[in-house]
């Protein structure tokens, strides 16, 4: 276990001044999975994942959504939950699989129709 730190609200400049506007949150615990995901060809905006546990075995995952353009401002924000059955159940299952924190499920086409379906 070690202390983390991670942020959340804005961090940027405007006309060369810093207008970050943060809060930092300090815990104690470990490193579950990092995801990035990019949707920009030339990945100059994305968002990453980080999940970690605390010690009390919380499950809290930070999102910050970045861009490398000049004027635009880094985005920083987390949730926290019990276990990673409640963050499954609140919808992060795909983040989870692709971070490697969870085991991928293999659905069948049926399963995967009636998800959608939803």
């Amino acid at each position: 276990m070690e202390t983390i730190k991670i942020w959340e609200g804005r961090r940027g400049a405007k006309n060369g001044c810093d207008d970050s506007d943060v809060q930092v949150v300090e815990f104690v615990g470990r490193d579950l999975g990092y995801l990035r995901t990019s949707e920009d060809p030339w990945d100059n905006r994305g968002i990453d994942y980080r999940i970690f546990q605390t010690h009390e075995g919380l499950i809290v995952i930070h999102r910050t959504d970045w861009s490398r353009w000049a004027g635009e401002g880094t985005l920083g924000s987390f949730v926290v939950y019990g276990n990673l059955g409640e963050a499954v159940k609140a919808g992060w299952r795909t983040v989870l699989e692709n971070a490697g924190v969870i085991p991928r499920r293999v659905r069948s086409l049926r399963e995967w129709r009636a998800e959608r379906e939803r």
